[in-house]
């Protein structure tokens, strides 16, 4: 640090308000759980998040990671081709086709 950044020394919870988390569609117990099985065994929790996508292709591996100086790397679902206008476009045509983006 130079000196201009400030330092965090204590942590402050602000509460959520009821109405909000009412809405939420994770509860802190669960999250807990899926940060849990992502520590314990994280290609098999990415390839499960995998799943819940359409994909042209399925992918056979989630990541491929190193974080050592000179050989650094962060690549996800490297095997396969994801195109995301399937998402912005073509999956929402059917229902949304004539509304404006």
């Amino acid at each position: 640090m130079d000196g201009g950044e400030p330092i965090m020394t204590e942590e402050t919870l602000v509460p959520v308000p009821e109405g909000f988390a009412a809405g939420a569609k994770l509860s802190p117990d669960k999250y807990k759980e899926m940060y849990d099985r992502s520590i314990a065994d994280p290609e098999a929790f990415w390839m499960e998040c995998a799943g819940r996508l359409d994909w042209f292709e399925k992918p056979t591996k989630a990541k491929d990671t190193s974080y050592e100086q000179g050989e650094f790397r962060i690549k996800w679902y490297e095997d396969v081709f994801f195109k995301l206008y399937f998402y912005f476009l073509d999956l929402h045509l059917e229902t949304r086709g004539n509304k404006p983006a």
